[in-house]
């Protein structure tokens, strides 16, 4: 995929595990201006602290809120940390977000301490279709025998698709790109990842009306902060106010399996299993257990639909 990840494959031979790869090929998409005002004065209280989007004078306060997530002990230790020549940039992006609108970042304080982050970085459906075709499937066609078509594999069912891409598969190329970075995968479970994530650009397209947008989500709570239920609470205020904006859909795209706390916060919220996978990390990717990256881990992605009223779900595939 990239130097960060180099390897997906799917767990199950389920054609209803759906995958959401596109984080991964690219930028996401910008939100509408209109969309933005309400967005500037949102303020909510969450017992005795704030909860706001996040501004330009909040930058010289995260950087504490940004290491913790990759740092703390507290924390699941396969979580990436930041990269330090990046954080900088990372910062002024964060509190800037309501300028450039690539994302949105709400922010809890303890007066004026940021104990929390909870960022939904927004994809249109043009830009979903963009990535799969310009990015993803360029990158899968050098394990195939000629380039693969969006709209010719998505006229095809899930069965189908699978059986088209294993009788064009160049099962050497794919063997040498697995030799060459340690990968020991398995070659029907990497083209079932594939079928998976052509499954979610269709079902997308049957879901999401014109002008609304899909988010996937990112969040940390200071570990002297936890067990108080706030990030439970931060989650259903920010969906509420995200369906206002036309986000219609959340993603996590890439939950480590092991990290408990997460998989449990989105499944009490309604989140639903899309599918499990697993995840093959390039030498960039270090974490506080694998400082030199270049690891492999059970993964899984959870979606939930956003309803009006109250935070019920609709994510029949």
């Amino acid at each position: 995929m990239n130097e960060r990840i180099r390897w997906f494959e799917a767990h199950t031979t389920s054609s209803a595990d759906i995958y959401f790869p596109f984080t991964q090929a690219g930028l996401c998409s910008q939100l509408s201006p209109d969309l933005i005002p309400p967005l500037k004065t949102f303020e909510q209280t969450i017992g005795d602290f704030t909860l706001r989007v996040a501004q330009s004078h909040d930058a010289p306060y995260l950087e504490p809120l940004l290491r913790s997530y990759g740092e703390a002990s507290e924390n699941y230790d396969d979580l990436e940390f930041f990269n330090e020549e990046k954080l900088p940039v990372v910062i002024t992006n964060i509190s800037n977000c309501l300028q450039h609108r690539y994302f949105i970042t709400f922010l809890l304080f303890d007066g004026t301490t940021p104990i929390a982050f909870f960022q939904i970085d927004p994809y249109d459906m043009p830009r979903v279709e963009t990535l799969c075709s310009e990015k993803l499937l360029p990158f899968w066609d050098q394990f195939f025998r000629e380039p693969l078509q969006r709209r010719k594999l998505l006229s095809l069912s899930s069965n189908e698709r699978l059986e088209c891409l294993r009788t064009r598969l160049q099962r050497d190329a794919l063997e040498d790109y697995c030799r060459t970075y340690g990968i020991h995968g398995s070659v029907d479970n990497f083209l079932r990842f594939l079928v998976g994530s052509l499954q979610i650009v269709q079902f997308l397209q049957q879901s999401v009306p014109g002008g609304s947008y899909i988010g996937n989500v990112s969040y940390n709570l200071l570990p002297r902060y936890r067990r108080k239920g706030l990030m439970t609470q931060i989650l259903r205020t920010a969906e509420n106010v995200a369906l206002r904006a036309n986000i219609v859909f959340l993603f996590s795209d890439r939950i480590a399996d092991g990290n408990k706390s997460s998989v449990n916060l989105l499944r009490r919220d309604g989140f639903k299993l899309g599918g499990s996978f697993t995840t093959t990390y390039g030498d960039i990717y270090k974490t506080r257990r694998h400082p030199n990256g270049t690891f492999s881990e059970p993964c899984v992605c959870y979606y939930k639909k956003l309803t009006s009223g109250d935070n019920s779900t609709d994510t029949s595939v």
